[in-house]
């Protein structure tokens, strides 16, 4: 990991099916037991001619979702065994920082950009979680 600034780390992690990923370390959010946090889950399947594309425009996307208030992890992975799929499992801090994202112009981006690129809509969750325990 390395310092960036503002006591925020990046660096490279790998996933278990031997994908890497970039990791971004927020250190200055810290949970409180018994608090809410927005969990996220997406899962998209590309169309065979476009995972490409999908990569380049999610790279730009994730980044910048990286950045937003309240975005705690943003990762995306993809399925060894099915190049075309993708699974992203992100966290928000607060149900109003999660809005913000929902409202926000990358969301849009989303919508003009990527979803043209997939074989079918995407699947996606949203959870409230209580934070039960934390290191």
């Amino acid at each position: 990991m390395s310092d960036v600034g503002d006591g925020i780390r990046i660096g490279w992690e790998i996933d278990p099916f031997g994908n890497s990923f970039g990791v971004v370390e927020k250190p200055h959010f810290s949970f409180k037991e018994g608090l809410l946090m927005i969990v996220v889950y997406v899962s998209v399947r590309t169309k065979e001619s476009t995972f490409g594309d999908f990569e380049q425009i999610l790279s730009e996307i994730q980044n910048e979702v990286r950045k937003m208030a309240g975005c705690i992890r943003n990762e995306w992975y993809r399925d060894p065994h099915t190049p075309q799929r993708y699974v992203m499992y992100g966290e928000f801090d607060t149900k109003k920082h999660f809005e913000q994202y929902l409202n926000s112009s990358l969301v849009k981006r989303i919508g003009d950009e990527l979803i043209p690129l997939l074989d079918a809509p995407p699947e996606f969750k949203h959870y409230e979680a209580t934070i039960l325990e934390s290191s």
